[in-house]
Parts: structure tokens; sequence; C-alpha cells
């Protein structure tokens, strides 16, 4: 089965990294956004997982959680992409209930395997509840 995600991130060309590394090298089907707004304009279906940016702009990242509960975005699990990271933050993005942290800058080679970790581990979770 084909593994689907959307990336939320401000910055043009980290997001085309992200996209070649789950797209062209691990053949994951990809969509896009800029921010928080054109990810509810993607519409359905929902992914397998959100990558999104702490920091987008003039966003923040954590508002993923609102969009959740008021519906405008399909939920999913979700990965926190950011440079700044340290371990009370990591904690807090746990809390919130991000699947994982993906640390920038990160190696594209490797960022499917890692995301494929996070969402196994948290599929694996879900079904021992």
């Amino acid at each position: 089965m084909t593994r689907s995600a959307i990336i939320i991130e401000d910055d043009p060309a980290l997001r085309r990294i992200i996209e070649v590394a789950l797209g062209r090298i691990a053949g994951w089907s990809v969509r896009s956004a800029e921010g928080l707004a054109a990810a509810v304009a993607l519409g359905a279906p929902a992914p397998d997982v959100y990558l999104v940016d702490v920091m987008l702009g003039d966003e923040d990242g954590r508002s993923i959680l609102g969009l959740f509960d008021d519906g405008s975005l399909a939920r999913a699990p979700f990965l926190f992409v950011t440079a700044l990271v340290r371990q009370t933050q990591r904690a807090e993005y746990m809390e919130l209930g991000a699947i994982g942290v993906i640390e920038k800058p990160f190696d594209p080679t490797k960022l499917a395997d890692a995301v494929e970790r996070a969402l196994e581990q948290h599929l694996a979770g879900e079904g021992r509840r």
C-alpha cells in the first residue's frame, strides 16, 4: 500500500526536498501546502501523516490542532518539523499529540524511514489500546 503525506512547510526549497524524499525516493503520494490555510484548501482525503513545520512564517504549526478540532482539516497522525528542538520542546510537541519530531537539518535519504518508523510505532500503540 502506498503511503500518503501532506507537507505543511513555508520554505519552498525545504518543501521540495521533503516532496522528493518522500515522493520520488520512497514512492509516497505527497501533497504539499505553504501554510495551514493552504492545507485546508487541499481537502480530502486525509493523508496517512502530516509533516508540519512548527514556525510557518506568521503562523504557528501547532495551530493544526485547532483545525483538527473544528473539522477544517481531516484528523491524521502528524510530525512536527523544526530546527528548534530541545528535550523540553520535544516533550511538549509529543504531549500536543505529535507522533514524532523531525529535526532540521535532516538527511533526505533517511527521511522516509524516520517518518515510517514514527507512523508504525504510533499505529502499533493504537492497536494496544
